[in-house]
């Protein structure tokens, strides 16, 4: 599956790869991995994608069932890498539509990072 995710200490890493569809991102997004303990961090690796066939429908969905963990877990930190202008532009899109549908706005902190070292650094784990 293109969609992975790993637990770390305090966080949980999001690994992509290939061709990242809606359906992939929705359905790695409703597992377990942030449930418990809830984490203080997520990084999401793009890197690695070579293509997203992701809708609109689809982010603002994926929007939507992150909006509940923003009450769950104030100051919640994500670190999402990737180089690609593309995908800046969808991280950006989803970022919109989680201020969105959270009132009060969202109160996690976003970092879009061209490196996994500066990931790293905006949650406090340097060199993980």
């Amino acid at each position: 599956m293109p969609v992975t995710s790993t637990r770390h200490e305090r966080g949980v890493i999001w690994l992509c790869d290939g061709l990242v569809t809606g359906e992939e991102l929705l359905l790695a997004n409703s597992g377990d991995a942030l449930l418990s303990p809830l984490p203080e961090f997520a990084i999401v690796d793009l890197r690695a994608v070579t293509g997203i066939d992701v809708s609109h429908r689809d982010l603002a969905f994926l929007a939507s069932q992150d909006s509940r963990l923003t009450r769950l877990r104030p100051g919640f930190q994500v670190a999402f890498v990737s180089p690609s202008p593309e995908i800046r532009e969808l991280v950006e899109r989803y970022v919109d539509y989680l201020c969105k549908l959270t009132l009060p706005p969202a109160d996690w902190e976003v970092l879009v990072a061209d490196a996994m070292d500066d990931a790293w650094a905006s949650v406090g784990c340097a060199g993980s």
